[in-house]
């Protein structure tokens, strides 16, 4: 598959989306893949989701993600509830020990953290990616890169 490629696998009532009503408190498990393993990984972790292998509440894990980058691919676990350390730490250990994924390269990702308050009331995470101000990829930081007649200003 050429790179840019992204496949989801989701339970019935769910959408690969953050904004999901059904993950108002989610998370992922997300990790780093050589070239050469996803194909088998990928594979194996569909029919570990559709067995339902990964952890003791089948319903803690909701879908998979795959995303082909140039160099390596992204593999994440989403889960439906990011409080429930003791399961997030037993698909972890799976992760671990069935899959041959390093501690290291595993990130823990809340979809919706609450935001943290300054002393005076202020939005501490103003001007950070996630925050209130606009970020693109590439050139620009967050400015329309069009002039008024629709021509690309780079």
């Amino acid at each position: 598959m050429p790179y840019g490629t992204t496949l989801h696998f989701f339970k019935k009532g769910f959408q690969p989306k953050w904004e999901d009503p059904g993950l108002k408190n989610g998370c992922r498990l997300q990790f780093k893949l050589d070239k050469a393993r996803t194909s088998m990984l990928w594979e194996d972790m569909l029919f570990a989701m559709v067995g339902e292998q990964f952890g003791k509440k089948a319903e803690t894990l909701v879908g998979l993600v795959l995303n082909m980058k140039p160099a390596f691919d992204k593999l994440g676990i989403w889960l439906v509830n990011a409080d429930d350390e003791g399961e997030i730490a037993h698909i972890r250990a799976m992760l671990i020990d069935t899959f041959e994924i390093a501690d290291s390269e595993i990130e823990f990702q809340a979809f919706h953290k609450p935001k943290e308050e300054k002393k005076d009331g202020g939005d501490k995470t103003r001007g950070m990616r996630g925050g209130t101000r606009g970020f693109t990829r590439g050139r620009g930081g967050g400015r329309d890169n069009f002039n008024k007649h629709g021509e690309n200003n780079f």
